[in-house]
């Protein structure tokens, strides 16, 4: 039997472990319950000292809104420091039954002075008027509804242009499956057609007009094979022994009989009725000698052409000797080895392959881009009116000096670029805004970049300030005060501006300045030139000038 304390086996005792669980359980319940119950009052408490707080502040002339708002806190010092108003009112509590109303601000006031104060409504507001604007604009909601009207054509003509290549691709594969399908037809057919041809090849031999006669006397003492359906008999001597018992039989219903005569002789079909007749001697002797003329005559014109073509090529090597001979024949070979060892890497760069030369100034508000009219290819000229200054707003130009595919693209970038800015802003580009854009889609192509190096002036639309700056291939903007080259004359530029460009200089005389530094620039630079555009822009006007200049 079994000991040990019996009250530890009662259910009820409290020393047990599912006893002592429970208890533990309902402790850590507790516990929670009542850390729970501590956070809430405290932040009930934190609640009504915050309430406490801004009643306070609501009470001394602060609010809360007002701070976060950005109001001046002029006002507020103001308003603390007026005299109250003497007399009944509300406020002072004189009028009968105000010490019962409750001392709230004006709920109407307060709502106004959020409304006009805030950011985001402000913002809201703005974006209102601008889209009023556009729709009250006809110009603008005509450009709006153009360009919506073009890509609804695109997305349609997409849609069509894949709706035909499915159709066309549907038609190529049904095409295909057809040819697929006959070609299987054909390859069956003329499978058996050969098959057929490999059955009949041996009564084919039979029934040569070359053999002799079929007929029951052909072999006397021969054990004739027996064709069925027939009463004539073939003889087995004309095949081996081997052949006539395997090669007759299945051939057998590509002949029919010509009819029970007493020869009983085995007839081809109707189709093999029209075989050839057998020529005589003399005809093949005859075909003989044709065959041999015709033969001989092929070997004399081989022979012919041979002696040509060999006649042909001492001739050829004749030729080159005399050339080599020549003492004017390599002077383009010559030209091209001197040009390539007194050139640099610099006269070989892609950015002077087509030429060009671009130039701005600044004067006393106003400035002037200048370029020259030249497009060629290396040394080679092409025209000589060549555009590379574009208009870029009332008062905004750029010139682009480099590759000329470059310089089109370019163009025709910004100037999508422009239309989407003033179509969305409502308002002509700054210089420095078009010079970040500008920045920015050089920037983008810097693994392959655009090979040219833009040059831009103009004037502020607000302050019209004066601004010219240049950038290289990757975007890299230079603001300067005086003035910016670009091009493959460039050394010689910077010498001619350094020389006579001047501080604050009038228009005329700015005009005066960049069209002498321009022209003898290009007159010492072989791949541009041929006449100089200048464009003075003033507040007021904007001047252009043709020069002429060294047309060699």
């Amino acid at each position: 039997m079994g000991g040990g304390d019996l009250n530890l086996k009662k259910s009820w005792h409290p020393q047990t472990m599912k006893n002592i669980e429970r208890v533990w359980k309902a402790e850590q319940k507790h516990e929670a319950e009542c850390k729970k119950i501590e956070e809430l009052q405290k932040e009930l408490k934190d609640e009504r000292a915050r309430e406490e707080i801004t009643r306070f502040a609501q009470e001394a002339g602060s609010i809360k809104d007002e701070y976060l708002l950005g109001r001046s806190i002029d006002k507020q010092i103001t308003d603390q420091y007026e005299e109250p108003e003497s007399g009944p009112s509300a406020e002072t509590g004189l009028l009968p039954g105000s010490i019962f109303n409750p001392t709230t601000p004006a709920s109407n006031l307060d709502l106004a002075a959020k409304i006009r104060e805030d950011p985001l409504f402000e913002i809201r507001k703005r974006e209102e008027e601008k889209k009023r604007e556009v729709l009250s604009n006809p110009v603008k909601m005509k450009k709006i509804k153009e360009m919506l009207r073009q890509n609804l054509d695109k997305r349609d003509k997409k849609k069509k242009r894949k709706k035909e290549k499915k159709e066309k691709q549907r038609k190529e594969d049904k095409e295909r499956r057809k040819e697929k399908k006959h070609k299987r037809r054909s390859s069956s057919s003329g499978s058996d057609e050969e098959d057929e041809k490999k059955h009949r090849s041996p009564l084919a031999d039979i029934t040569s007009p070359r053999l002799p006669p079929i007929t029951q006397g052909a072999v006397r003492g021969a054990a004739p094979d027996h064709l069925p359906g027939t009463t004539g008999t073939v003889s087995s001597t004309l095949l081996p022994h081997t052949e006539a018992k395997g090669r007759l039989s299945p051939e057998l219903p590509a002949y029919r009989q010509s009819g029970t005569t007493d020869r009983g002789t085995l007839c081809p079909s109707k189709t093999s009725q029209g075989s050839r007749k057998k020529l005589s001697a003399d005809e093949l002797e005859r075909k003989r000698r044709e065959m041999m003329d015709q033969a001989k005559q092929r070997e004399e014109d081989r022979e012919n052409n041979v002696r040509r073509y060999k006649k042909q090529d001492e001739q050829e090597k004749q030729r080159e000797q005399n050339a080599k001979h020549d003492r004017h024949a390599g002077f383009i070979h010559n030209m091209k080895l001197e040009s390539a060892a007194s050139s640099s890497v610099e006269d070989r760069s892609i950015m002077s392959y087509n030429g060009g030369a671009v130039m701005a100034m600044r004067g006393k508000n106003c400035v002037a881009i200048a370029a020259d009219r030249r497009f060629g290819i290396q040394a080679q000229m092409v025209t000589t009116d060549f555009q590379k200054i574009f208009p870029m707003g009332e008062k905004l130009y750029i010139g682009l000096a480099g590759l000329a595919t470059d310089v089109q693209t370019v163009s025709q970038r910004l100037k999508f670029r422009l239309n989407l800015y003033e179509l969305k802003e409502g308002r002509q580009i700054k210089p420095k805004t078009f010079m970040s854009m500008v920045s920015n889609l050089l920037y983008e192509r810097r693994f392959g970049p655009y090979y040219i190096e833009p040059v831009i002036a103009g004037l502020d639309p607000k302050t019209s300030e004066p601004f010219i700056c240049s950038l290289d291939l990757i975007g890299c903007p230079m603001v300067t005060e005086d003035f910016v080259v670009s091009g493959t004359c460039s050394e010689q530029m910077y010498g001619m501006c350094e020389s006579l460009w001047e501080p604050d200089m009038e228009p005329e005389d700015l005009f005066e300045t960049i069209s002498q530094a321009m022209l003898n620039a290009v007159d010492r630079d072989a791949v541009s030139g041929m006449g100089v555009v200048v464009h003075v822009i003033e507040k007021d006007k904007i001047t252009t000038r043709t020069l002429k200049a060294r047309m060699d």
